[in-house]
Order: C-alpha cells, then structure tokens, then sequence
C-alpha cells in the first residue's frame, strides 16, 4: 500500500475527480522538509500573497463593468448574497469590488506573521530563551535578494501639463520600504517621475508589447501573432505542467495598463529594513558571506551585522573597487546625508531621461528585463499576467546604476 492510500484510503494518486491538497502552518515556509513545497511553493515566506498591494488595481481594472449573473447557478448565488464580506446592500459581489478592503487584510497579515516570525526566531529581546532554528540565511534573503515581488503600473497624471503618466516609483528604488518611518530620513524629495503618452506609445511599438495568451492547440490561429516562447514563460512546480506551455498566441496590443513592472514586495520591506530594486546580481553575491548562527547580547544585541562584516572585510575581493564586496564596505561608512543626496542625484537623474524616447524605451526594456526574471516562477499562472515584449531578446538581466541608465 502506498504511503498517500495510507494516509488517505481509496485516493491513492490525483485523479480527474480527486486532488490532493497540501495544507501547513504559516513556519512550515522555512522547515527543510517543507519549505518551498506544495503552497510554500508560491507562499515562499508562509505569508499571504497579493499580486499587485496598491493602486492603480492592475488586475482589478477594466473599462467595462463586470457581469457575474450567467457564470454562477441561484444556488451559488443565494450562498454569496448572505456571504456579508462578499455580498452586501443587495449586490452581487458588492464587497470585492476593488481591491482595497484586501490589500489591508493583506498588509495586516503579512505585518503580524513577520512580528511573530522575528519573536520566533530571535526571541532573546522579548526575555525568550536563545532559538536553535533562527533561519539567518532565510531572514538575510528579504536583505540580499527578492524573495518573491509584487506588480505595480503607471498612475494616471493630471498635475503636469503634456505629462499623461507617472512611472512607478519602485521601479527604480524600493519606495515601498523607504517609506517606512524608520527610513523616513533617507528619501528625498524628487522630481515627478512622468512621461508621455507619445513617447509612451513609441516604445510600446518599439518592444512590441502584447498581452500574449496559451495556445493550447499548437496550430497556427489565423488573425494573430502567433510566437513559440522558452520554457519557462509561465511558472513552474505545478502537477498541470503549464511551465512547459511554449505556444502562445499575441492577443491585445500594449500592456493593459501603461509600464507594468515588478517592485520589491511587501514581504520584503517588513522582513528586514533595506533600500533596493529588485534582482540585483551585485547584492546576491554577498549571500555566501552571511553567518549561520548569531549570539544575543543585552548591551549591543545580536552580533550578525558585526560578523557579516568581518568576514566581507576577510575576502579576498574586498579591495577590488569593481566587485560587491568593495562597494558594500565603501557603503557601510557613510553618512545618512550622502546615501539620501546619492538617492536625490540618481532619481533627478532618472526623472530627465524618462522624459526622453529613447529613456523610455530602456526604462520600459528594463521592466521586461525583470518580468523575464519572475515569469517561471509559480504565481506566474497565465499569459495575461504580465505583458510580453515580442521585439525584446534578452542577453543577461539588466540593472540600474546610479548615473540612472541600465
């Protein structure tokens, strides 16, 4: 007998019928024998997830209003009127309308699991004894690289003449963390992110930008571009096996809403307070000097920045001016007032070339270069949930430097 028919008898293997569920707590995210599996597969830090966390609604919006009537049965529908939190003043569906009454329940999750999830695991300032299972590597990965993102687009502009768009900000720096009132003292002000619809226009032709659709037949659909993408343009670590889907067909021109890009999530802002873009290769190589263990002192508290340093300072590239190890010691000695002057300098640097076609186009490049990034991972479920640049063929991932040019 199977070890599932034991568990379960009679389901021994997923079936059309039946399916298995994984199901597990909130910690079971950084348990070696479960972690990254079943729904910590998406849920990478067992917190609850929200594609996109803030207005504009990228997946919220549509210019028509939606009609559920002839998709659920009276039954089905009888059960979501007396559902209050779904249903109410006698409409359909009244309650999840849009997407702000989530995303705080969203927040407010995510906030209380990383509150409990630091007592957990570094419990000696709350008088708890020392923890044998602290995760160090885990908690410095919110630090040293993305662990999962969420999607932001352009808000519309009715301040400055000419200007039809601003650009997400968390495009170019993690506005989402610095925005936190123990940052507060790091971000400038800046000039309006902005563009033009004209410009705007010009790189999405230039890219070639499409919402692109599975084509599950793998023939040819007459009236559309039809394209043949890598493995991996949807997400992976599914039983349906959708990552290996290669036939997608160019449905709708453009992006849906304007510049769709991936920010640094939310997750990642209350798991360690930092300032960064997303996917920086030159912030991921220092992963391998991050200790294993730290000790809990009552005077100076935990010891893991010290060590993490000292072992930095010990490689053998640490006075190599073009490698990470050299710049992030540069780093560590310098004033708050220049690191918020740096940020003045690149964003004012960025705010002119956006302005600019051919601006535009990189910083619009830039984005595909990082949906390119995250679309094989598992919440990247469907074609249609990001936009695809036909004309775009990537050679290495693309990053920002402070001149504001990638």
């Amino acid at each position: 007998m199977s070890q599932r028919e034991e568990v379960q008898p009679g389901c021994p293997q997923k079936t059309e019928s039946t399916a298995w569920i994984y199901q597990g707590r909130s910690s079971h995210a950084f348990q070696e024998d479960t972690s990254y599996l079943g729904p910590f597969n998406g849920h990478v830090n067992g917190a609850l997830v929200m594609k996109e966390l803030e207005k504009p609604w990228y997946h919220w919006e549509s210019a028509q209003e939606p009609n559920f009537d002839q998709c659920f049965s009276d039954a089905e529908k009888a059960s979501f009127m007396s559902t209050p939190y779904i249903s109410s003043d006698g409409n359909l569906f009244s309650g999840v309308s849009d997407a702000n009454k989530l995303q705080i329940t969203i927040q407010n999750g995510v906030t209380r699991w990383y509150t409990q999830r630091s007592k957990n695991d570094f419990p000696e300032p709350f008088g708890g004894a020392a923890s044998s299972t602290r995760v160090i590597q885990r908690w410095m990965s919110h630090v040293l690289l993305t662990t999962t993102v969420n999607i932001t687009v352009a808000a519309v502009n009715t301040n400055l003449p000419g200007m039809a768009w601003f650009a997400p900000a968390d495009h170019f720096i993690n506005n989402m963390m610095l925005k936190l009132s123990s940052f507060s003292d790091l971000l400038p002000e800046y000039p309006k992110l902005a563009f033009t619809g004209d410009n705007y226009q010009k790189a999405v032709d230039e890219l070639g930008l499409y919402l692109i659709q599975e084509n599950m037949t793998n023939q040819a659909i007459p009236g559309y571009e039809n394209l043949t993408a890598k493995a991996g343009t949807l997400g992976g670590g599914k039983e349906t096996g959708e990552h290996e889907q290669l036939s997608f067909v160019a449905v709708k021109r453009g992006e849906g809403l304007p510049f769709v890009a991936l920010q640094p999530s939310y997750e990642d802002a209350q798991g360690a307070q930092k300032m960064q873009s997303i996917s920086s290769t030159r912030r991921g190589v220092l992963m391998q000097y991050v200790p294993t263990t730290t000790t809990w002192n009552p005077t100076t508290g935990y010891d893991l920045e010290a060590n993490f340093i000292k072992v930095v300072e010990a490689s053998e590239h640490a006075n190599d001016e073009t490698m990470p190890e050299y710049q992030f010691l540069q780093l560590c000695n310098v004033q708050t007032s220049v690191h918020r002057n740096n940020i003045s300098r690149y964003l004012t640097a960025v705010a002119s070339r956006l302005s600019t076609p051919e601006g535009l186009v990189e910083y619009m490049t830039l984005a595909e270069s990082r949906r390119r990034i995250f679309r094989p991972l598992p919440l990247q479920e469907f074609g249609y949930i990001l936009p695809y640049a036909l004309n775009y063929a990537p050679t290495k991932p693309l990053e920002m430097t402070m001149s504001g040019t990638t």
